[in-house]
């Protein structure tokens, strides 16, 4: 039992929900689509807190059984993102075939907002294709006002970085989480 406690704790306080970072060798797992949801139905999270992460290098690997995955993964409920996007070879070739809700931008990006033209350029470059393709934007490493203000100009979806919260141990994240939900 203490080895599931910090997860248990984390499902009592109706988490706003659970990201999967998959690994290429997970992704690669056929069993994979049957494996995550059976797990995240015995966490009892609810469909639509439920997402999976797979990086967009892992994703080029094999795009035909890609897409097949992520649409199950999809068909199961589970919300779908790809990870440190725009750093792969084929970044642009095959956003709209896969079943996405998402796309990350690379923090790598992110880091030269603001100081770096062509950063800039891809930033904007990402947020527009998201926007066209109608999927959620996430920018990743997010630490200055600048990297932020340059994000909210463009209407990026969401944001994450040290700039809006630093890594927290479960007791410290509980104890926020509880106070703010105290609040609303």
């Amino acid at each position: 039992m203490p080895d599931h406690e910090p997860l248990e704790r984390l499902i009592r306080l109706e988490s706003p929900g659970i990201a999967v970072n998959l690994t290429a060798q997970q992704f690669a797992d056929a069993a994979l689509p049957r494996r995550l949801e059976r797990a995240l139905g015995e966490a009892r999270v609810a469909a639509d807190l439920r997402e999976a992460q797979i990086t967009e290098s892992a994703a080029m690997k094999d795009v035909a059984r890609c897409a097949a995955t992520l649409r199950k993964l999809h068909d199961f409920g589970v919300r779908v993102s790809i990870d440190d996007f725009g750093t792969a070879y084929s970044s642009l070739r095959y956003p709209h075939r896969f079943a996405v809700d998402a796309i990350n931008i690379d923090r790598s990006f992110v880091d030269d907002i603001g100081s770096d033209r062509n950063a800039d350029a891809v930033c904007d470059a990402i947020l527009r294709l998201g926007q066209s393709l109608g999927t959620k934007v996430i920018a990743e490493g997010v630490e200055t006002e600048v990297q932020m203000a340059f994000l909210r100009r463009r209407r990026c979806n969401e944001m994450r970085g040290y700039l809006l919260g630093k890594p927290a141990a479960l007791n410290e994240f509980e104890n926020a989480y509880v106070a703010a939900r105290a609040v609303a």
